[in-house]
């Protein structure tokens, strides 16, 4: 299937992307956005729709070559690592040269959040980030493997917060070449896997990437546009778009579907039963739910398709990436600064001068670190990969 087929996902990306962007920069300087603005300003929902996108895009790419198990996980370590380990060392010398802003920022914001947060000027942690140590082990709080948990680094040692996502993408990622590979087997081997990843993964957030790894086969189903084409189709599309975001944002209603809709929390409970991995409190099951079904209704939704097929969508969703790496390091710094000099204008004046700042800093240097580190990440991967296959060629 041609990718151009699900081009919108790039719009969606990009949407994503500032959804986080958004988030971050809301909870620091103005918390109290964050509510109102909802969906808009929802960062955990962004990385949920980031994983099944990701499940998506990654079938299609390793289906090229499903056999090349060693040269798919080389290649996908080095595209994700080389950026990472940039990205790291770009916010170490940011926060080395601008130290000392996010505290007072907090306190004169008032956000608890950002005074909990900390941007570490720390060699030694940067050095297990920039090395991709920290993409392979997770963070105390975020390792996927719960063995791990008093051994791995605590967030807070990060130089740039949000690459804790990178050790889900990575073994997600992993989840989906076995998959792919699965089924370039034999489809009995392949449903074998598949129910053996649902069972020990349950209610992880890798989950997420089988999701995305099967709407893929749906979507390039041949007569998928034939049927999305229809009233009732994008009436439904419309329907389960709304219930997702609810899900996503409503709290209570979440709690109340765990907790008294019967039988939802003995499907929970269930879920969790044969559990390898350990799972991320921050994402509830019924939140990824309510994720799954904003995605599935862009899936299907043709409106929603052409929107995010817009020019500043897909834009963005080019340069997601490498936003979601550097608007961190810029907010706690530049952002911070900007934020502190606007305050005699009042809190929401200012909160507003630290986002706009922050986004003329952060895009042009995503434009930057597009040009010069990702798309050499994405060359040096394929290199790397095919010389990790000729390497284990030679050596059976």
């Amino acid at each position: 299937m041609s990718m151009q087929r699900v081009g919108y996902l790039d719009g969606l990306r990009g949407l994503a992307a500032m959804q986080v962007v958004l988030n971050h920069y809301t909870l620091a300087f103005a918390p109290g956005w964050v509510g109102p603005l909802g969906f808009f300003a929802d960062g955990v929902a962004a990385v949920l729709l980031f994983f099944l996108m990701s499940g998506l895009v990654l079938t299609y790419s390793f289906e090229r070559s499903p056999n090349a198990i060693a040269g798919g996980m080389a290649r996908r370590f080095m595209r994700l690592g080389l950026p990472l380990a940039a990205a790291v060392l770009f916010a170490f010398v940011l926060q080395n040269t601008f130290p000392g802003w996010t505290a007072p920022a907090a306190q004169k914001a008032g956000s608890a959040w950002l005074a909990s947060t900390r941007v570490s000027a720390d060699w030694l942690p940067a050095i297990a980030d920039l090395s991709g140590m920290t993409m392979l082990t997770g963070y105390s709080v975020t390792t996927l493997f719960g063995i791990l948990v008093s051994c791995v680094p605590n967030i807070l040692t990060s130089s740039n917060n949000p690459i804790w996502s990178l050790h889900i993408e990575f073994w997600g990622s992993a989840l989906v070449l076995g998959l792919v590979w699965a089924r370039a087997r034999s489809n009995r081997l392949y449903i074998s896997v598949l129910g053996a990843s649902v069972v020990l993964i349950g209610a992880n957030a890798l989950i997420l990437f089988v999701v995305g790894h099967l709407s893929a086969l749906l979507v390039r189903m041949g007569h998928s546009r034939r049927w999305r084409e229809r009233p009732a189709i994008s009436f439904a599309a419309v329907a389960l778009l709304v219930v997702g975001i609810w899900l996503c944002e409503d709290h209570n209603v979440r709690y109340y579907i765990q907790n008294h809709v019967p039988g939802v929390w003995r499907v929970v409970n269930a879920a969790s039963l044969g559990n390898v991995v350990r799972p991320y409190l921050a994402f509830d099951s019924t939140m990824m739910v309510g994720a799954i079904m904003v995605y599935i209704a862009v899936l299907v939704l043709p409106v929603a398709q052409r929107i995010c097929s817009m020019r500043l969508p897909a834009w963005l969703g080019r340069m997601s990436f490498p936003i979601y790496l550097l608007h961190w390091p810029v907010m706690m710094t530049v952002g911070s600064m900007a934020f502190l000099f606007v305050s005699p204008l009042g809190q929401q004046v200012a909160a507003v001068a630290a986002l706009l700042v922050g986004l003329l800093v952060t895009l042009p240097l995503a434009v930057l670190f597009e040009r010069f580190v990702d798309q050499p990440a994405i060359a040096l991967s394929r290199v790397f990969g095919r010389f990790v296959v000729l390497k284990d060629a030679r050596q059976t």
